[in-house]
């Protein structure tokens, strides 16, 4: 083998190593359960509503690199019977790497949930739940057909 390719294969390998290596050690060294409550935080600042995370937060490398987190809950805005909008036992989220290693891009791969409960619900006045605008809105009548589906 010639010396110019051996050395190109070798930093290749080395490269190759040096990636599996630090990706291990992140997995090692970051508890992602640190960030539980900047996660919640912005949560509250996106969509006005309250995220509990009561289970563990787990990076997942196989078969995808992720977050896998335990029960969670989100809630109804204030004045509502039912206090959670939405609740998962357990959920998964993926990010496709190569985005996130060339262009510093985080794209979601894929979401699994699993027990996933959601109320939807809405009132006589035509609030809803379901709007995240800052809290829930009332509908414009001259929107809404009377069948409940905004045209």
């Amino acid at each position: 083998m010639k010396t110019p390719l051996r050395w190109l294969l070798l930093a290749a390998g080395t490269i190759i190593v040096l990636a599996l290596a630090s990706g291990l050690a992140a997995l090692i060294l970051i508890d992602p359960n640190d960030y539980r409550g900047e996660i919640e935080t912005v949560v509250e600042q996106q969509t006005s509503r309250q995220l509990s995370i009561s289970g563990e937060l787990d990076f997942r490398a196989f078969p995808g690199r992720g977050l896998q987190l335990g029960p969670l809950g989100l809630s109804n805005p204030p004045g509502w019977r039912e206090p959670d909008f939405a609740s998962v036992e357990r959920a998964e989220v993926s990010v496709r790497l190569w985005p996130l290693l060339t262009q510093r891009e985080l794209q979601v791969g894929e979401i699994l949930l699993e027990g996933l409960d959601v109320k939807l619900l809405s009132r006589a006045d035509g609030t809803a739940n379901w709007n995240f605008g800052g809290g829930a809105e009332p509908t414009n009548a001259a929107e809404s057909d009377g069948s409940g589906v905004l045209s």
